[in-house]
């Protein structure tokens, strides 16, 4: 019988209202050239969307893992 594996957090930097540079790990649902739409909780309703302007890097780990 196989395992699930839980799905490893991704890691974002962005440039928040107040144009901070702000850090999180997060679960990504989305990412194009015009927006990146995330969650914070894999189990959230919640999504946050931000435009890629405003990226400066993240760290996908579905990317890395394969």
């Amino acid at each position: 019988m196989e395992q699930q594996r839980e799905r490893q957090k991704d890691w974002i930097l962005f440039l928040n209202e107040k144009g901070m540079a702000q850090d999180s790990f997060v679960y990504i649902e989305h990412f194009d050239a015009s927006f990146v739409k995330f969650k914070l909780h894999e189990d959230d309703d919640t999504t946050i969307i931000l435009p890629t302007r405003v990226v400066l890097k993240i760290k996908d780990r579905r990317v890395e893992d394969g």
